[in-house]
């Protein structure tokens, strides 16, 4: 060991020395040695961010484990939380292997271990627990009089995946439980915080991340990272829909060295692989990317799909290609909605069976123990910088392999260019999928959202807090909750409206003396099963048209009526939606889009990638990762820019229509759809355009010209998303109608940037 790890290791406990030793660990990582000397100099939290598989659990559990042995305490002395079970299960294997010399004892609590081992534990806490967010809220609400013995004693508590917390309804819960659970062990005196040692591998912004973990004291939380410097192979695949069934021999014998990957900082272009020449040749009406898939995965990979119901498709046509070939059956699926058993089934094939190729989604994005995955593969142009990272770490987790990654854009048009549309001719994804790999390159994600209220799971802890105690004054409930809580964003007026709106829908009720005890509704609501997930998943709405049912869909945000959707092969415009009636009234229309299934609902795009692909598209650079295929339509889009003038004006007459281009976020586009939307123009979403019917320039500017003089308020702009605005999170029923608008604005509008914007647009046509 160097100097460093040396010291580092000698401050373990003998016994964790030697079970290092045990299991022949010649070195601690520096990542490792890092956070071992920082935790023993100091009593700061501690965020840890370095790659997937640098060993980051055992970075914040061999000093933890090492202090239990030198200070040995009666009961619960660390905690792991963990988004997901399956992550549990694999760290609980890695955790008892460590304790197994040391008598540390290890437990887990998640839905799937039995009651009675629970009620077992309970009666005698001790060592380590690994738990979900949602099996402590449990805790609290149905095994109350174990909270202050069971976390009197814990001292330490090691959160995974921190990204996937911040700035989400789960995590301001996770927040407002580890809160509560130190005020039970203090009983009001001083009692030092339980210390925090945060693991991830994605965090778009250190300092923010410091903010979410403490805000009342992010100056006592110090940052450990690890220099990135894992080699790199990728590669950008594109394909054209609806082009004729091709050999890889015949059409792309200029890729045949073939999938190059760039090692960043682009220094080399090794081969990410070599194509089989014993490939196999595309079927006629098979998709020309399926051969692709069948090839350039020949070992143990995850294949990522954003939508669950392309996945289901993706994963189908290739296993029908493979099995019309007479080639070996390797293929598998993951997703959420798939069955516990059949979920681990896929797990354990690949750790066990090399060769296996997995289409998931993002539920095999975290840390779960998977094997040795020797190549990703991402189909569609991801969602965000932060997921795109994730997933290529989950490939090269052995030492000296490289993270590799192949990324696949099927663009809807064909070769033939002439008949297709401004926007089209540009290929946003493509755009997108590079804008996206550039700054995955330049080492920047999206920085998370840390000032949200979380008023939602603010209704939550509220119910919860009752349910434990019995019953409690306002006074205290505030002081649990927001004045020692973790709602810091909360105000107190708003927190009175909130309870007012409790009492309104008969979840709570007030005593005589003054204590708030639940109500009917909030006694039914709180025993129900679900009611320890602080998130909901989207309901299925039914589409009506003339009385008769088209099918069930899952309610988007920019669903609103007037807008255009596709099912059952057939276009509808959006006449009415009934959340009442949880129906869909739509009539035949002449546009449209398809709708997302299974609660995918699409991404929420930073400005900085909106940019980036602004600059993608100005420049002259080609990227070394594209494929010849990628390559051309990044010069074709570079073209059609410069012919119809992209670079120098968002605004493009498209005939009787306009396009608007704002290159913006998200947010920001929701915010200047809905303000077309109030001109009574006729304006629909192309995602990165609004196209404006029928309207020129100077209609468009007078249109939009008044929201500069005039105050814009949020209720004005939310009427137009009112039928998604008021399901957008699992508790939002039951706010005030002020409280949620104020909610909605802060998580999907941007009216300041939009205004900024319109204001860019309304210079421009002067």
């Amino acid at each position: 060991m160097k100097n460093a790890e040396t010291a580092a290791f000698f401050l373990l406990h003998p016994a964790m020395q030697q079970k290092l030793y045990d299991m022949r660990w010649t070195e601690l990582r520096p990542i490792q040695a890092a956070v071992i000397r920082a935790f023993f100099d100091g009593d700061e939290d501690l965020i840890v961010a370095a790659d997937t598989a640098s060993g980051k659990t055992e970075a914040a559990f061999l000093p933890i484990l090492s202090q239990i042995l030198r200070k040995p305490t009666q009961g619960l002395r660390g905690l792991y939380v963990s988004p997901l079970r399956a992550l549990i299960n694999d760290q609980f294997h890695r955790l008892e292997d460590l304790c197994q010399r040391s008598g540390i004892p290890v437990f887990k609590w998640h839905g799937d271990v039995a009651s009675q081992r629970k009620k077992k534990f309970l009666t005698a806490p001790g060592g380590v627990l690994l738990i979900t967010p949602e099996s402590i809220e449990s805790i609290f609400v149905n095994h109350s009089e174990h909270v202050t013995p069971l976390f009197k004693n814990v001292s330490w508590l090691v959160l995974d995946e921190l990204h996937a917390f911040m700035g989400t309804e789960r995590g301001a819960q996770l927040k407002s439980l580890l809160s509560r659970a130190e005020q039970a062990r203090s009983h009001g005196t001083q009692v030092r915080p339980i210390r925090l040692l945060a693991l991830s591998a994605t965090i778009g912004d250190l300092e923010l991340a410091k903010t979410w973990l403490r805000p009342r004291a992010p100056q006592n939380v110090k940052l450990l990272t690890a220099p990135d410097d894992k080699e790199i192979l990728y590669r950008l695949k594109a394909y054209r829909q609806g082009r004729g069934p091709w050999t890889p021999d015949k059409d792309r014998k200029d890729d045949e060295s073939g999938d190059e990957a760039i090692s960043a900082p682009f220094e080399s272009t090794p081969p990410l692989s070599s194509p089989s020449r014993s490939s196999p040749s595309l079927s006629p009406g098979e998709p020309d990317y399926v051969s692709d898939l069948i090839r350039l995965f020949p070992s143990t990979s995850l294949v990522f799909v954003n939508s669950k119901r392309m996945l289901e498709h993706l994963a189908y046509t290739v296993q029908r290609a493979v099995e019309s070939k007479g080639l070996p059956e390797r293929y598998r699926v993951h997703h959420g909605s798939l069955a516990k058993d059949e979920r681990e089934d896929t797990e354990e094939a690949l750790k066990t069976r090399e060769g296996t190729v997995t289409f998931c989604s993002s539920t095999l994005e975290l840390g779960i123990d998977v094997g040795n995955v020797q190549r990703v593969g991402q189909f569609g142009a991801p969602w965000s910088v932060s997921a795109l990272r994730q997933r290529l770490g989950r490939s090269g987790r052995k030492d000296g392999e490289p993270s590799a990654l192949v990324l696949f854009i099927v663009d809807k048009t064909g070769e033939k260019l002439d008949h297709a549309s401004v926007i089209e001719r540009i290929h946003p994804e493509l755009l997108q999928a590079i804008a996206m790999s550039e700054l995955l390159f330049d080492r920047w994600c999206e920085p998370p959202d840390v000032g949200q209220p979380h008023y939602s799971t603010l209704v939550q802890q509220c119910l919860s807090v009752v349910a434990e105690k019995g019953g409690v004054s306002a006074k205290r409930l505030h002081q649990i909750l927001i004045g020692q809580g973790a709602f810091t964003a909360v105000s107190r007026s708003a927190f009175v409206e909130i309870l007012r709106s409790l009492g309104a829908h008969g979840l709570i009720e007030q005593t005589r003396e003054g204590a708030l005890i639940l109500g009917l509704q909030g006694e039914r609501l709180v025993r129900s099963y679900d009611f320890y997930a602080a998130f909901d998943t989207p309901q299925e709405i039914s589409v009506i048209h003339r009385g008769r049912k088209v099918g069930s869909i899952f309610l988007a945000l920019d669903m609103i009526p007037e807008g255009l959707i596709l099912l059952a092969g057939r276009r509808w415009k959006i006449l009415l939606i009934d959340m009442e009636k949880n129906e869909m009234t739509v009539e035949p229309a002449q546009g449209g889009k398809a709708p997302p299934f299974g609660g995918d609902t699409g991404p929420e795009i930073h400005s900085r990638v909106r940019r980036k692909m602004l600059e993608v598209l100005a420049g002259n650079d080609v990227p070394r990762y594209l494929d010849p295929e990628a390559a051309k339509m990044l010069r074709e889009a570079r073209t059609t820019a410069q012919e119809a003038n992209l670079l120098g004006s968002p605004l493009v007459p498209q005939g009787q229509n306009l396009l608007w281009l704002p290159w913006e976020s998200s947010a920001v586009h929701r915010t200047l759809l809905a303000l077309g939307l109030l001109t009574e123009m006729e304006v629909e979403d192309h995602g990165i355009a609004l196209e404006f019917k029928r309207t020129t320039l100077d209609e468009l500017r007078e249109a939009y010209a008044p929201f500069l003089e005039t105050p814009l308020t949020v209720d004005r702009i939310a009427a137009k998303f009112e039928p998604a605005l008021k399901g957008r999170e699992k508790y939002d029923r039951y706010l005030p109608e002020s409280l949620l608008l104020q909610s909605f604005e802060e998580k999907y509008l941007d009216i300041p940037e939009a205004l900024r914007a319109v204001e860019k647009m309304v210079s421009y046509l002067k």
